[in-house]
């Protein structure tokens, strides 16, 4: 699958306007993207089918919380083989900064989904719990790009622009 995704990144990036990008923000984008994909169906199926619900203060939380966990270490696996090649053997103390933030993300994130999906809102105004995931991830996915390269993985070098 890796090897399809290269594929679409190598054709994207043959356009002017999308070369001036490092590869591995291409490649971080599919893994959130996919994430993304694998969170709402996890979500999905916990919340929806399992009926696997806790709302505290009519915020939805447990199916939330564990689709994102999952999602995180699929994360985490994803961007250090793959998106940021990253071969340092201290993985104890990488993943370690890698959860301490996907932690804050994954709490702004349910705070975000919370707040979007609060039945207090009134009915005209909530949003779907699906859609609300969707808007709190894509708000987080840009800052989450920096700290990951940056802090987890320490990619400070410039890649050139093809």
């Amino acid at each position: 699958m890796l090897k399809l995704f290269d594929e679409l990144i190598h054709f994207v990036r043959k356009f002017p306007v999308f070369n001036k990008l490092p590869l591995n923000f291409y490649k971080f984008f599919i893994v959130g993207s996919t994430g993304v994909v694998i969170n709402i169906s996890i979500f999905n199926i916990l919340y929806y089918i399992l009926n696997f619900k806790l709302e505290l203060f009519d915020f939805i939380i447990m199916a939330n919380v564990v689709s994102t966990l999952l999602t995180t270490i699929y994360g985490y696996v994803l961007n250090k083989s793959w998106s940021f090649e990253d071969k340092s053997p201290d993985i104890t103390k990488q993943f370690s900064k890698y959860l301490i933030l996907a932690i804050i993300n994954n709490t702004l994130n349910a705070i975000m989904v919370g707040i979007l999906t609060a039945k207090k809102c009134g009915p005209s105004s909530c949003l779907p719990p699906t859609l609300a995931i969707i808007i709190a991830t894509a708000m987080l996915t840009i800052s989450n790009y920096f700290l990951y390269k940056l802090i987890v993985f320490k990619i400070v070098q410039v890649e050139p622009i093809l």
